[in-house]
């Protein structure tokens, strides 16, 4: 018997398009013995489209008409299970989670509070930094006060980043090698989100491991290396398909390095409390410094996404990656909403 999988893309968020390009590789690689794939499109302005219009926007068209809420769309289509493929604000950050939680319906990946903390960069640092794991300096800034926090900043030194703490895919982020630039990075990151980073700059590589299984983390992937093609991984170089950045799947790493990365990144998804998948960011100064950069709980399913390329060397292929998150969701269920009871006396 195959199951009703509920595949969920688009999104309000900055990464709407990219979300697109997710779902089509999920929905081309997905085991059709097994599942029956249902797209469900959410549109800019966070209203929800069924199978039909969600399957014109799949095919380079728009949805036609003004959408539904979330629940008026899923209910008709009697899925059994959702595979949420809805990147950063309001689909990563534990909103969407929490919305299927109250309609009973399984679904892969991090739940609602591992994938809130995943998406708050400030949050991950603190907690990780609390446990000892290496975390890059960092200044948090917010709207309210965040010229105070940029007095403070001069404490790291150039160059620094400036980013917003909750938003992905390098939206808002800034490279500062001149102090008088410093307020205007900010400006821009603070545009994004109520509140920033200023991060110490670390000038080395860009490593990556993937992560999939339950609480524990079954598979933690050898680390893959990013080579930016501009001054840093920005939006263009992680979706566009001319990017000028280079994957080495895997990295050109000695054996003990690899390691301590696998570990660190197992560390680091436990620590949130991660469930199903994630994609753990590091930097590499040097020959052995290592720094936590951020967690990803929705990583990127696109043609050049670097989550299934790595889990590859594993030997899952991209199909069994998607088969085996979504077997986990329904193994970790969820608890359907309790109905109202009348209270005697009110």
């Amino acid at each position: 018997m195959t199951r009703r999988i509920a595949v969920l893309f688009g999104g309000p968020s900055a990464e709407h398009e990219v979300s697109i390009v997710s779902a089509r590789g999920v929905l081309e690689k997905m085991d059709r013995k097994r599942f029956h794939p249902l797209p469900v499109y959410q549109d800019k302005s966070g209203r929800w489209h069924g199978n039909a219009a969600a399957s014109r926007v799949l095919k380079g068209g728009r949805a036609a008409g003004g959408g539904r809420t979330l629940e008026r769309v899923l209910l008709p289509l009697r899925a059994q299970a959702a595979f949420p493929l809805i990147h950063g604000t309001f689909g990563e950050d534990g909103t969407l989670q929490g919305a299927l939680e109250t309609l009973g319906l399984p679904y892969a990946g991090c739940g609602v509070r591992a994938s809130a903390i995943g998406m708050d960069k400030e949050v991950c640092k603190v907690l990780w930094a609390a446990l000892g794991l290496p975390v890059v300096p960092w200044v948090a800034l917010d709207r309210e006060g965040w010229r105070d926090g940029i007095r403070r900043a001069r404490r790291l030194g150039l160059p620094l980043f400036v980013k917003p703490s909750d938003s992905g895919s390098s939206v808002g982020i800034s490279k500062v090698k001149r102090w008088r630039d410093l307020p205007a990075a900010a400006e821009v990151a603070l545009a994004v989100g109520r509140r920033a980073l200023v991060e110490k700059a670390i000038e080395g590589r860009e490593i990556e491991v993937s992560v999939l299984g339950g609480y524990g983390g079954e598979t933690v992937s050898p680390p893959g290396e990013i080579v930016p093609g501009r001054e840093f991984y920005d939006y263009a170089d992680k979706y566009a398909d001319d990017s000028a950045a280079g994957l080495h799947v895997p990295a050109r790493l000695p054996a003990p390095l690899a390691g301590r990365f696998q570990r660190l990144a197992r560390l680091a998804f436990t620590a949130i409390g991660g469930y199903g998948m994630a994609r753990v960011d590091f930097f590499l100064e040097g020959k052995g410094a290592l720094y936590l950069n951020e967690i990803n709980t929705i990583p990127g399913f696109t043609p050049i996404s670097m989550y299934p390329k790595l889990l590859g060397l594993c030997g899952l292929s991209y199909t069994r990656v998607i088969t085996r998150l979504i077997e986990l969701g329904i193994e970790r269920g969820t608890v359907a909403p309790l109905k109202a009871q009348p209270v005697a006396g009110i």
